[in-house]
């Protein structure tokens, strides 16, 4: 690869990355368009297989909430090579911006 053709690519690559990224495949539900807390952003079906396959219980809901959170944070940093896991944190990011 020429340097030029790397220069280009990094600038763009970089110019990308400062992009928001949200997760836009979504069903909507014309009474309940916005998340009610964070666990129902936290548990988004996509977002949830990931953190499952990360150690996350499938009954996570039904721990009490401090055990819950521990384990959420737990598969959070397991998963930080994911799509949603990035999705979160940037939208995470955006909303403490």
């Amino acid at each position: 690869m020429s340097m030029d053709m790397k220069n280009s690519k990094e600038e763009f690559t970089a110019r990308i990355m400062q992009l928001p990224v949200l997760d836009t495949h979504t069903h909507l539900v014309g009474d309940r368009l916005c998340a009610s807390d964070f666990w129902e952003i936290a548990h988004y079906f996509w977002l949830f297989r990931e953190l499952q396959a990360g150690g996350y219980p499938a009954d996570a809901m039904e721990l009490p909430e401090n055990q819950r959170i521990s384990a959420f944070l737990e598969a959070y940093h397991g998963t930080k090579n994911t799509l949603m896991n990035g999705v979160l944190t940037q939208i995470l990011k955006i909303c403490t911006a």
